[in-house]
C-alpha cells in the first residue's frame, strides 16, 4: 500500500521541532559533564565518570541524529513541494484546448 501523502508544511514543522530536541540534548550533554560529582572512592569515581561520559555521548548522538533527520525532512518537504507543483503544471497542461464549433470547421472546409 502506498504511503499516505504528507504536506510539506508538516514535514518542515516536524524538522523545526527536532531543533528543540537538538538544543535540549546538546545542553544536557554539557550539563552532565559540568556537574561531575566527587565521591571519594577511586573505583567508584572511575565508574561514575565512565557512566556520565556515556550519558553525554548518548546525548550528543541524539543531537546528531536529530540534525540528520531534520535535514532529511527539509529535503523531503522540498521534493514534495516540487512534485506537487509539477503535478499541478501537468494537470493544467493536460487539459485539452476548447473545441471549435462544428459550424466553423465546416466553413473552413469550404
Amino acid at each position: 500500500m502506498p504511503p499516505a501523502p504528507v504536506r510539506p508544511e508538516a514535514l518542515l514543522a516536524l524538522g523545526a521541532t527536532l531543533g528543540t530536541l537538538r538544543d535540549c540534548a546538546r545542553s544536557g550533554a554539557d550539563e552532565v559533564l559540568d556537574h561531575l560529582p566527587e565521591v571519594g572512592d577511586r573505583e567508584l569515581q572511575a565508574g561514575l565518570d565512565d557512566y556520565l561520559d556515556q550519558v553525554a555521548d548518548l546525548l550528543r548522538e541524539v543531537d546528531a541524529s536529530a540534525a540528520d533527520v531534520a535535514g532529511r525532512l527539509r529535503v523531503a518537504a522540498a521534493r514534495r513541494s516540487r512534485s506537487a507543483t509539477a503535478a499541478a503544471d501537468d494537470l493544467a497542461g493536460s487539459v485539452p484546448p476548447p473545441r471549435e464549433s462544428s459550424t466553423s470547421s465546416i466553413e473552413e472546409a469550404r
